[in-house]
């Protein structure tokens, strides 16, 4: 019969031991709650920058020509119209330095450049692709985008102005 009162090293040592394992699976699964947080919030940010990129794009292209002639460029990354009611000034989208960008100004068709230009990069991008369907008349453009998270891939619709979701 033990008539001290406290513990033995033996239960300390035990109650350290149990105590720590505790500590250790708490500590890793707190850490991968806090992975899967963080990956799940980069992909919430590259929906939102793809979204509001496209959004920007899809409004400014309500405002471009029908016509397939009225368009100073049309290329799988690159598309160029001029503005409307606008004699010298012309509105691209492109991508440049892994990154959507937007130019307005005015361009030589003849000489593919720019005679005067400003830009603004809209959103980091690693992939554009521009799809104009229609022969004379451009009924809709597909548009993919992607960061390397998030593919995008919507249509817009030009012969009577609106989006269309795929």
């Amino acid at each position: 019969m033990r008539m001290h009162k406290g513990v033995t090293l033996f239960e300390c040592l035990i109650y350290l031991a149990l105590f720590s394992c505790i500590a250790t699976a708490s500590v890793a699964i707190i850490a991968r709650l806090w992975q899967s947080r963080m990956r799940a919030a980069a992909i919430e940010q590259s929906h939102l920058t793809l979204y509001s990129a496209f959004d920007a794009l899809a409004r400014e292209m309500q405002s471009a020509p029908s016509l397939r002639t009225q368009w100073k460029c049309i290329m799988p990354t690159t598309l160029i119209w001029p503005i409307k009611d606008s004699k010298r000034n012309d509105r691209c989208w492109t991508m440049h330095n892994k990154a959507l960008f937007r130019i307005e100004g005015s361009y030589a068709t003849a000489s593919g450049q720019w005679k005067k230009k400003h830009g603004s990069t809209i959103a980091p991008i690693t992939e554009l692709h521009f799809d104009c369907a229609g022969a004379e008349r451009i009924t809709h453009v597909t548009v993919l985008l992607s960061d390397g998270i998030t593919t995008l891939q919507e249509t817009i619709a030009l012969h009577n102005r609106i989006i269309h979701a795929q």
